[in-house]
Formats: C-alpha cells, sequence, structure tokens
C-alpha cells in the first residue's frame, strides 16, 4: 500500500458482512495522518485496535505513522505482525513489548495483541502471563488470577510467583506456604539470586496478611501486607462519599500546612515505634532538601547530605518523592536504624523499592513552593479569579524553616495500626526482614488511571 493510499477510501465489507468497530477510529487516524499530526493519529490507532485486532487496514497506517515519529523498534514489531495474521509469536511480541513499557501505562492496548495470540495459540503460559500483568496493573486482580489459573503456570517460575502473589493479594493465602515449600526444594544452586529473594518477599507478605488478619480494601492495610510500609496520611471522605482509591489520593496540591502536619505524624510514628535515628539525611534534590530541613527541626536532629558512606548509620533518610531513592541501590537492603521516608509515593508508577514510611500516595500533585499550585484572587469589586502560585525561589533552607514553624493540618493517621504491627515494619521490626522490595502497581485496592 501506498502513502497516498491510506487517504482513499477503503473497500466496502462484503455483503452480509458487518462493518469494524474499528473503522470510525481508523478514519480518524486518516485525518490526523494527513494533517501531520502524528501522535494524534496514533492514538486514534490504539483505540482502533482495542476495537476490533483484526481490522488489518490499521496496520500499516501504524506502521507509517511510527516511521514519522521514529519509533523504528515498535514499527519494525507492527511489520513482523503484518506478514503472517495467523502467527501467535508476533501478536505477542508486540503485547509483551506494551506490557515491558512500565511508566507508559499500556496495558490496555498490549490486551488486544496478547488475547489474538492467546486465540492463536490457547495455553501459553508467557501469553497468559502477560495478561495477567495487564489485568491486575488496571486493578482487576480477580481476572487476572482467573487468568493464569486456565493454564499451566508451574511451568514457568515467574507465572508461578505471580500466581502466588495474586492468591495473596485475594486473601487466598492458605496454599501459598505450602507452594513455597516445595518449590524451595527444587530451586538448583546456580538459580538466579532474585529466584529466593522473590520467595521471601512472598512469605513476608503471608506474614503480614495473617498478622493484619482481615484485611479492608484501604490503602493503609495493603501497602502493609505488600510492602511493609507505612502510610501516613490517607485521604478519608466524607461518610456520604465513596472511596476512589482506598485512601490514596489523586490529585492533591499540598500547602505548607499540610506537609506539616505529616512531618507531625512522622514524629509521632518515630517515638510511638521506639526509633533512634541520630540525624536526618537528605537526597540531593531541592525539594528533598527542603522537606528535610523542615524535617529536622521537627525532630530536633542534626541535618546531614545523604552520601553512600552514611548508609550504616542510623538516619531517616528523607526524599520528596519516592522516585528518587530509584538511584541508590544501596538503600534497597535496610540497615539497623536506618528508616525511609518520602513524603510522595506515586501509586501508579512502579518503584525501585516502597519507602518504610510514606507521608501520602497520589497520581498528581505539587508543592507549595514549585510554582504548581493556584489560589482564588477576591478583590473588592472585582469578580473573583484564579491565579499561578509563583514559584518560591529562595533558598532551600528558609523555606524549609518556614515549613516547620507552619501550624500542622490534620492527618487521618493510625499510629495503634503500626504499634500493633511493629514487628513487620520495614525500618522497625525485628520480623520485617533486611530488603525493601520493588513497588509495583498491582493492588487489591480499587484504582483507575485518572490522570
Amino acid at each position: 500500500m501506498g502513502l497516498f493510499d491510506f487517504f482513499k477510501r477503503q473497500p466496502a465489507p462484503a455483503a452480509g458482512a458487518a462493518p469494524s468497530p474499528a473503522q470510525a477510529a481508523y478514519e480518524t487516524a486518516q485525518q490526523h495522518y494527513q494533517a501531520e499530526d502524528y501522535p494524534a493519529a496514533l492514538k486514534a490507532l490504539a483505540e482502533g485496535f482495542q476495537q476490533d485486532v483484526d481490522f488489518r487496514p490499521l496496520y500499516p497506517l501504524t506502521i507509517e505513522v511510527l516511521g514519522q515519529l521514529g519509533a523504528e523498534e515498535e514499527q519494525q514489531l507492527f511489520r513482523t505482525v503484518q506478514q503472517d495474521f495467523q502467527r501467535p509469536e508476533p501478536f505477542a511480541e508486540l503485547g509483551s513489548y506494551f506490557v515491558s513499557q512500565l511508566e507508559q501505562h499500556y496495558y490496555a492496548l498490549a490486551e488486544p495483541f496478547l488475547r489474538k495470540a492467546q486465540r492463536l495459540a490457547p495455553g501459553s503460559v508467557d501469553v497468559a502471563h502477560d495478561l495477567a500483568l495487564c489485568y491486575a496493573r488496571q486493578f482487576q486482580v480477580q481476572r487476572a488470577y482467573e487468568e493464569l489459573s486456565r493454564v499451566a503456570y508451574q511451568q514457568d517460575f515467574w507465572a508461578w510467583y505471580f500466581y502466588q502473589k495474586l492468591s495473596i493479594l485475594l486473601g487466598r493465602t492458605a496454599e501459598v506456604p505450602a507452594a513455597l515449600a516445595a518449590i524451595r526444594a527444587d530451586i538448583p544452586a546456580d538459580a538466579d539470586p532474585i529466584v529466593p529473594l522473590k520467595l521471601t518477599e512472598l512469605r513476608e507478605m503471608v506474614a503480614r496478611y495473617q498478622a493484619v488478619g482481615q484485611p479492608r480494601p484501604h490503602i493503609r492495610d495493603w501497602q502493609f501486607i505488600q510492602y511493609g510500609s507505612a502510610v501516613l496520611d490517607c485521604f478519608e471522605p466524607d461518610a456520604d462519599d465513596e472511596y476512589v482509591a482506598g485512601g490514596r489520593y489523586v490529585a492533591l496540591w499540598l500547602s505548607m500546612e499540610n506537609i506539616r502536619g505529616i512531618l507531625g505524624a512522622l514524629a509521632q510514628l518515630l517515638a510511638g515505634l521506639g526509633a533512634r535515628v541520630e540525624a536526618v539525611a537528605a537526597l540531593p534534590d531541592r525539594d528533598s532538601q527542603i522537606v528535610a530541613e523542615a524535617a529536622a527541626r521537627v525532630l530536633s536532629l542534626p541535618l546531614l547530605d545523604y552520601e553512600p558512606a552514611l548508609t550504616e548509620r542510623p538516619l531517616l533518610v528523607v526524599a520528596a518523592d519516592s522516585a528518587s531513592f530509584g538511584e541508590y541501590e544501596e538503600l534497597a537492603t535496610a540497615q539497623p536504624g536506618q528508616v525511609l521516608f518520602a513524603l510522595n509515593h506515586h501509586w501508579l508508577q512502579p518503584a525501585r523499592f516502597s519507602p518504610d514510611v510514606i507521608g501520602l500516595m497520589s497520581q498528581l500533585g505539587g508543592l507549595p513552593w514549585d510554582g504548581s499550585g493556584m489560589r482564588l484572587v477576591e478583590a473588592e469589586g472585582e469578580e473573583p479569579r484564579v491565579e499561578h502560585i509563583p514559584a518560591d525561589e529562595r533558598p532551600a533552607a528558609d523555606i524549609g524553616r518556614e515549613l516547620a514553624e507552619a501550624a500542622p493540618a490534620d492527618v487521618s493517621f493510625d499510629l495503634e495500626f503500626y504499634r500493633r504491627h511493629r514487628a513487620y515494619l520495614k525500618g522497625f521490626g525485628t520480623d520485617a526482614g533486611p530488603h525493601r522490595f520493588h513497588f509495583m502497581t498491582e493492588s487489591p485496592v480499587p484504582g483507575s488511571y485518572f490522570n
């Protein structure tokens, strides 16, 4: 098909054949392509694939659009699919590629290609595993569990691991210890070191689940069960409202008072659990420096700049956002007395690990000094208007000092929950285990991709 053939009317369906539900999306993509709006064309094509993965005109146009965007790897994947629509492997590879783009959240796009591969090769464990990842990371844990239940997941370690993890997330923990004991005997001496580590992760999850007993679909319970982490401030709706995200925030622009309230809860947690940190260590980014300055003042502790040489000291290591911990590999292993604190933890992005203590969890937000906030201006004789709050360019230490002196807002903090479960809390407990595990988005707590 030549370049300009995309703009010609496509042949009508054969007599008696229903038109493809993807036809409208395809025509929209053609229009965007002709207008050289290639991202919009690609978005329309993605909608078309989700509507009808078998609608073949979508494929050559997608290849052309990807070429215009310089996406050579993706372009080649679609070319391979187009060579033979009856081979399952190219569809599986295409779906797997989209699953692997963790920060892009392409799970809904991966699904139609994986389901096509599944129709062509029923019983594929690899395809079922990737489909289960798609479902679980869109908060469809039961559907993910059922997907793996239909195949011989025991044939592949990662499918087996994810099946056990889903079992825990669904509260079906009774058989997990026996499954762990059985597989432990089969691990070869030269196995990848991550294998025994993932078994430890599952054992710890089961222990924390059993400690909680009857967990609610709330992030306070499940961030503890999955990662051994504490969450200081949870979104609690008014009595007439429903939970949108099980205690997590969606979009939140923090005030100085909000952050000061969270730092007050942090002080209560450290004191209530008997932590004996000797100083606060700040990560180097400006936001972390501001939060750490305030934390040190609230806790009456010295302030240091974090560096790997300080790893073995009993420090409170502070980040404004948990993503900032990602480059510090040494922090994946907890040291005695060390506590990691992040003011915000993005609950739709994977992270190197879940910090021991999280201020709050949100999808989108801003800090009072970063220029992202808005305020309502009401002047006498004028219509109210909304204006941007300009970024605060003062030195980090000055903003941190002001933050420590702000009046603390109330936070939804449950110290007693963490007192009861201290033994399993990372950074605090004797039974918590020394490893901080990767944070992944699958969770039994309901959620959606709002942003």
